[in-house]
C-alpha cells in the first residue's frame, strides 16, 4: 500500500479539517479535544484524552481539535480507497491484495505508542529518503506499524517475560485474572515467572497485585461519590466484607475510617 504522505504535528493548536484522502491518524501527546464526524454520522468524540491512540479515517471524515503543549500528532495519508467505512464505528482496511474489518478507533498502551513512534520516524526518514530501497522500507515499516497498532497482545508479549506479566496485572482493571491465568498467557510457567518477577522488581507477582489493587482502592476512597461497595464492585471482590477485611489488614484501618 502506497503512503501518498507523512507528517508529525506539533505545535498547539486548535482548527477544523476535511479529510481528502484516507488517514491513519496516530495522537502520541497533547491532545485536549477531538471531534471526528464519518458520512454515516456516526461520531467519536474524546475530552482531554491522555490515552495514546490512533484513527483510521475515510475519505471525507470531518475533524474538529484543540492540541495544546507536547503535541505529537502524526499524519500518515493513504489512497482514497485504502480505508472504507462499513459500519458505526468500524472501518475497513485494504493492504494489498488483503483486507479485513477494524474499529475505526484504537487505543494503544504505552508499549504500543513506544514502538509506533519508532516506526513513524523510520517511515518519515524513507519517505524522504532517494535511495532506490525507501519505498520497500515505508511499506514494510508501515506494516510493522499496522501490526503494533492493531496488536496490544503482540506488543506487550514481546517485552521481558516480567515486565509483561506487571503490564497485564496493572491493565486487568477490575482484577477477574489470577496471577496464574496472567502467567499461562505470558507463556511461562508461574513458579518460573515468579522468580523472574521477583528477581527484577523485588517483590512477588501476588504481593505486586495486592499492593496494586489496595492503592488503587485507597485513592478511589477518597473521592467525593465513591462508597466501600463501589469500590469493591470496581476492583473485583467477592463481597464487601472480603474488601474490608483485605483493607485493614493493608491500611491497618477499614476503608470507612480510611474515607
Amino acid at each position: 500500500m502506497k503512503i501518498l504522505s507523512i507528517g508529525c504535528f506539533t505545535h498547539a493548536q486548535m482548527g477544523r479539517q476535511l479529510t481528502e484522502h484516507s488517514w491513519l491518524l496516530v495522537n502520541l501527546g497533547g491532545l485536549i479535544s477531538q471531534s471526528i464526524g464519518f458520512s454515516s454520522e456516526w461520531h467519536s468524540h474524546l475530552k482531554k484524552e491522555n490515552q495514546e491512540h490512533s484513527f483510521l479515517l475515510p475519505k471525507g471524515c470531518d475533524i474538529t481539535f484543540d492540541y495544546g503543549m507536547n503535541r505529537e500528532n502524526w499524519v500518515i495519508m493513504l489512497p482514497d480507497n485504502a480505508v472504507q467505512e462499513t459500519s458505526n464505528g468500524k472501518v475497513k482496511l485494504f493492504v494489498g491484495s488483503f483486507n479485513g474489518e477494524l474499529p475505526a478507533l484504537l487505543p494503544m498502551n504505552m508499549t504500543q505508542a513506544e514502538k509506533s513512534r519508532e516506526y513513524l520516524k523510520r517511515i518519515l526518514h524513507s519517505y524522504h529518503n532517494p535511495n532506490k530501497q525507501s519505498s520497500l522500507l515505508v511499506n514494510l515499516t508501515l506494516c510493522s506499524l499496522l501490526d503494533c497498532i492493531i496488536n496490544p497482545e503482540l506488543s506487550i508479549e514481546q517485552e521481558l517475560p516480567a515486565q509483561a506479566l506487571r503490564k497485564r496485572i496493572i491493565s486487568d482493571t477490575n482484577f477477574s485474572k489470577t496471577i496464574n491465568m496472567h502467567s499461562r498467557e505470558c507463556g511461562y510457567s508461574v513458579d518460573h515467572l515468579r522468580r523472574l518477577f521477583e528477581n527484577q522488581f523485588g517483590i512477588t507477582p501476588q504481593s505486586f497485585r495486592m499492593n496494586y489493587r489496595m492503592h488503587l482502592a485507597k485513592d478511589l476512597l477518597k473521592t467525593y461519590k465513591s462508597t466501600a461497595k463501589a469500590v469493591s464492585d470496581q476492583l473485583g471482590f467477592n463481597t464487601p466484607s472480603h474488601f474490608s477485611l483485605s483493607f485493614k489488614k493493608h491500611f491497618g484501618c477499614s476503608p470507612g475510617e480510611m474515607k
